[in-house]
């Protein structure tokens, strides 16, 4: 394996629109796949497939291997820091450690409160 030919990447920050899920993606390319990829919680914690909370997922195409978490129920209390530590050989420490920042951005309107807002103009532009 030639190390020259080994990169990593992963976005400095994430996003979930607020539809309930969030993905961040760690990708790595070389000849060969790492002998493993971990995506850990700011507690350093390591984050494994969880049924109903989370997903990991690899998939290599040719030289680039795409290593995914999905959270499927991501919340404001999971926002944070995120690290993907990509191992090559066994035993050995990470080849690359990349953080991202995973923010939700989320804005709801209930209709109820677009009646809030509403009515008191109705009011006035009618009755005032």
């Amino acid at each position: 394996m030639n190390l020259n030919t080994i990169g990593a990447s992963m976005d400095e920050d994430s996003f979930s629109t607020g539809d309930g899920t969030a993905t961040i993606s760690c990708v790595v390319w070389g000849d060969d796949a790492p002998h493993s990829v971990v995506f850990e919680n700011s507690e350093g914690s390591a984050i494994t497939n969880q049924a109903g909370r989370y997903e990991v997922k690899s998939l290599s195409e040719g030289s680039t291997h795409t290593n995914t978490l999905k959270f499927v129920n991501f919340g404001f209390g999971q926002q944070g820091k995120y690290t993907c530590k990509v191992v090559y050989t066994e035993g050995e420490s990470p080849l690359a450690e990349l953080t991202t920042t995973l923010t939700l951005l989320s804005a709801m309107m209930h209709p109820e409160s677009l009646l809030l807002l509403t009515l008191p103009l109705f009011l006035r532009l009618n009755y005032g």
